[in-house]
């Protein structure tokens, strides 16, 4: 199963370390996800991981970023999205980054289905009831129905775990997105990541 991780909101000791040795063991993508970060403190970050694995990087925040490092794409939260299509100007950003790919955040199904084409994936989210947000539950039973004859690529997120992982392959997700699986204890996400790879190779039931 295709998978992707994101990315604490915080900071924190040997981070940039731990990214890499990640990638190491063959995640092949990450969201460097900072919402209330400084482009300084991003841009100290990306510095800090190999830049062979700049290009399996997703930025979501300070998307200039992305073309200094030459990174895999940029992705817009529900609100800029929503800022950049009022304002007419969301194909001037599809322009500014050609050759990235570009992705967004969706909460509703029917927000999906009022999704401009130029985006190459939708992160759908919450899955399952959220392990890093307390409180985020699960509104909607996501599944391939929702997204049938849809142009771009869906990628679930929330609350994927070992438990849950089988059910998303269950209900149609090819992709899926980690976090709180992976950095619940960052000190441990290491091992977090490599017990969930033998589930993530199974094949869909």
């Amino acid at each position: 199963m295709r998978h992707r991780v994101l990315t604490t909101p915080y900071f924190f000791d040997e981070e940039a370390n731990l990214i890499n040795q990640l990638f190491e063991l063959g995640l092949p993508c990450l969201h460097l996800r900072k919402p209330k970060a400084t482009t300084a403190a991003v841009a100290q970050l990306l510095d800090a991981i190999d830049d062979k694995y700049h290009y399996q990087i997703i930025l979501h925040q300070d998307h200039k970023l992305a073309l200094e490092y030459d990174l895999l794409g940029v992705h817009l939260t529900e609100e800029t999205r929503t800022e950049y299509i009022a304002s007419h100007s969301l194909l001037e950003f599809r322009d500014t980054f050609a050759g990235f790919e570009l992705g967004t955040a969706i909460h509703a199904v029917n927000m999906l289905h009022e999704l401009p084409i130029c985006f190459d994936y939708a992160l759908v989210s919450p899955v399952f009831d959220s392990i890093s947000k307390e409180g985020y539950t699960a509104q909607h039973h996501w599944q391939a129905s929702d997204w049938q004859d849809l142009p771009f690529d869906i990628i679930g997120l929330g609350g994927m775990n070992m438990e849950t992982i089988p059910l998303a392959k269950q209900r149609g997700f090819s992709e899926i997105a980690l976090l709180g699986a992976v950095w619940s204890l960052p000190q441990q996400a290491l091992q977090n990541y490599k017990k969930l790879c033998p589930i993530l190779q199974e094949p869909t039931p």
